[in-house]
Order: structure tokens, then sequence, then C-alpha cells
């Protein structure tokens, strides 16, 4: 019972991080509500084909094409070899990915620990994200070698980075307490490696 109520409370942490993103990337509202912070760049035109409407707010078809596959990003036996734990393959999430972004979760059941890698093709919106998590995570810079820039949380368990015109994210969230920085910087760095290509 206790770990069964564990992995809810980890598989909402990811979904709730995520979802914090997401909106954060979206921009703000039509009526102006929410924080002063820029929306992120619009990379379609203001105006739809027939001239009459406003666009779709979100990325171009060749923004999102761009956007790579999240869980191409990261091999399975590169998370067992981080973390020590049996984590299964990475499996898109239908869920939470959408034509702004795309997510790739991974699962250890015994013991129960979640890994995530989050991609959109936002990656001029690096300082609204950091600014968006900053209050609540206390985050210090991280320095990655193929990353224009990128933060950690406190803890560890979440590492943002602006990288080849992406915004991108991974997360891990151990099956204990304590700090993961080490493991989940070791990730993003073998993510970033294979974006790089």
């Amino acid at each position: 019972m206790d770990v069964a109520a564990r992995a809810v409370r980890r598989r909402g942490a990811v979904a709730i991080v995520a979802i914090l993103l997401m909106v954060s990337a979206c921009g703000d509202d039509d009526d102006g509500a929410g924080d002063a912070s820029p929306a992120p760049s619009d990379t379609s035109s203001d105006v739809s084909s027939d001239g009459d409407e406003p666009a779709d707010d979100g990325p171009s078809d060749a923004a999102r094409a761009e956007v790579p596959d999240p869980c191409g990003l990261l091999a399975t036996s590169d998370l067992v070899d981080a973390t020590g734990l049996p984590f299964a393959d990475g499996e898109f999430n239908r869920d939470l990915s959408n034509e702004n972004q795309s997510i790739c979760d991974w699962i250890s059941e015994d013991p129960f620990a979640t890994a995530q890698v989050l991609v959109t093709p936002f990656g001029d919106s690096f300082e609204t994200q950091r600014a968006s998590v900053e209050a609540a995570f206390d985050e210090p810079t991280v320095d990655l070698d193929l990353a224009e820039a990128a933060y950690r949380t406190q803890e560890g368990s979440l590492v943002a980075m602006q990288a080849g015109g992406l915004f991108v994210q991974v997360s891990y969230l151990p099956p204990g307490p304590g700090d993961v920085g080490d493991i989940t910087v070791g990730l993003a760095g073998v993510v970033l490696s294979n974006l790089a290509g």
C-alpha cells in the first residue's frame, strides 16, 4: 500500500512539472491575464492563409518537424547504468505531449522511480521557463558543454536546458529522498550528446 501511494505521488509530481512547463511555454492569454513575462517567440505568421483570423500561436509546422523524438534521446541502458534501477523502455506520453511539446517517460516499478525527457521548439523561452520555476525550486545554474544555458532544481531531480533552438528538460525522481543532481546532470549530458548527433 505504501509503495502504491508513493507511485501515485511520484507520477503526479512528474505530470505537474510537465504541465507547469507546458503552460509557461504556451505563452500569455489573449486577455493579458497571468504574469508579465513575455511569451515565447512565435514562429508562425500573424495572419491565417485567408487573411481574416490570427494564426495559431504555436510553432510552425517546420518548427514541429525539427523537434526530435524524446524517446530517442535517452536509452534505457543509460538510465539503468546511471541509477542501478531496472527501468523499462521509454514510452511516448500521449496525454501530455501536444503540438508544443513532446514527452517520453521511463518507469522502474520495483523500486519505483521515474525519468522523463521533455522537448519543445521554444528554445528562446529558456529564461521565461527559468523564471517560472525559480521561486519554487531555488535552482542553481549548471554548466553543460553542449547547452547554451542550463539550470537544475535544488535537489537535482530536474535539469532544464537551451540547446540548438530547443528547450529540453530531463527529470529523474528516485525511489527515496536525497540529492540526485549528479545523476540527472549526467543524463542531461547524454541527451545533449544525442541531440548533437
